[in-house]
């Protein structure tokens, strides 16, 4: 998508709005939770919403699916059971930190990596330092000891290309490589005695076939003392997911049903009209438990694929109660309410971009709750 060339006899330069509606609603994937050490989830069946009408994407384009991921409690999983070990792994070490193909030293290079000597980059299986499929999510699993007392903890991460980061189950941030760019770490208090970091790993496509390396690379920190408390290495668990099934979360409508009554105005939210409200529970309109600030619901947009000449987008967000939006693992602006729309405007990137919500409902316990979504992108042509 970019610029688009139109017949005119001015000369002029013309601005044409595209509206992209992303369907939230039709597909995710379910982060399973992790409950004791070696005790791993079976698949969760999270309720199923009617099935929806397409939403289209680009006008004229595919429907736009999505994957994501369910930080605990939504709904309560199923008990685990046996280890399923199609699911699980040892992770692979491929290498110390200043491997090819990045690079990573000492505290004196323009990466402040907080250089580790036995931190090793892992992946799911060997070879992925050159080629590892893409959009394929795997969930990194360590479980450790933080000792008696609580513990004020920086997870450094660098990930090729994305991660999410979970402690004991709850969301805690995202990542977006960081080999070649300032490392921005992840704040966290370890609860005394027993936890377990997560660490969902996504791979993109970079649209060279048969190159495209993978791999993270982490180090846990205390905070005061700067002391090492784990780093990713031959010792965590690697779980996929490669044959799940797509569910559906709970498609509550079109935009202007109650209790929103969005208006389908274009000066009002642009392409609200082909847009749906939808939530991680079924009539979440009506009424939806309380999200706690460490447990919020987790969207993810499919792939939004572009490439230059590169204009930026406009990203709309409905929600009740509130949202925090990222950008290719990187936050770009936070909304809240259902009334009032200030577009949060961004550069993408060329290839893929994903775009991240974490959603709230923390206004009241049982109150409506939902989000809905659309982008634009405003292309310059000139004739």
């Amino acid at each position: 998508m970019g610029f688009r060339r139109l017949s005119t006899k001015m000369m002029r330069f013309y601005t044409v709005m595209m509206v992209i509606v992303l369907d939230f609603a039709q597909h995710v994937k379910a982060l399973a939770n992790y409950p004791a050490e070696s005790r791993y989830p079976p698949l969760v069946s999270f309720p199923r919403a009617p099935p929806p009408q397409p939403t289209p994407g680009i006008y004229g384009g595919p429907t736009f699916g999505v994957y994501g991921t369910y930080p605990p409690g939504h709904p309560p999983p199923l008990p685990p059971r046996a280890p399923r070990d199609p699911w699980r792994a040892k992770a692979v070490a491929m290498g110390v930190p200043g491997m090819w193909p990045w690079g990573i030293v000492s505290y004196g290079s323009a990466n402040p990596f907080p250089y580790d000597e036995e931190a090793r980059w892992i992946w799911s299986y060997v070879g992925a330092y050159y080629n590892s499929p893409d959009m394929v999510p795997f969930t990194f699993i360590k479980f450790f000891d933080a000792g008696p007392n609580e513990v004020a903890a920086e997870l450094v991460l660098i990930a090729d290309n994305m991660a999410d980061v979970f402690l004991n189950g709850a969301y805690k941030g995202s990542v977006l490589g960081g080999w070649n760019k300032a490392v921005q770490p992840v704040n966290m208090v370890l609860q005394p005695g027993q936890n377990y970091i997560a660490i969902r790993a996504l791979n993109i496509p970079l649209g060279y076939p048969g190159i495209n390396p993978a791999g993270i690379l982490a180090v846990l920190i205390n905070a005061f003392t700067g002391r090492v408390i784990l780093r990713t290495d031959a010792s965590w668990t690697v779980l996929s997911q490669p044959s799940i099934d797509y569910l559906s979360v709970a498609t509550l409508g079109p935009s202007y049903i109650p209790p929103w009554n969005l208006s389908t105005d274009w000066q009002y939210i642009p392409g609200a009209s082909k847009a749906l409200w939808i939530w991680g529970s079924p009539a979440a309109n009506i009424a939806a438990p309380r999200t706690p600030s460490d447990d919020p619901w987790v969207f993810s947009s499919p792939p939004l694929i572009l490439s230059e000449p590169l204009s930026p987008i406009r990203i709309y967000v409905a929600v009740d109660y509130r949202a925090t939006v990222l950008l290719n693992g990187e936050p770009v602006g936070s909304t809240l309410g259902t009334q009032w729309f200030w577009p949060i405007e961004v550069m993408p990137r060329d290839s893929y971009n994903l775009i991240t919500l974490i959603c709230y409902n923390d206004d009241a316990n049982y109150s409506p709750a939902g989000v809905l979504v659309t982008v634009t992108m405003l292309v310059q042509a000139q004739s």
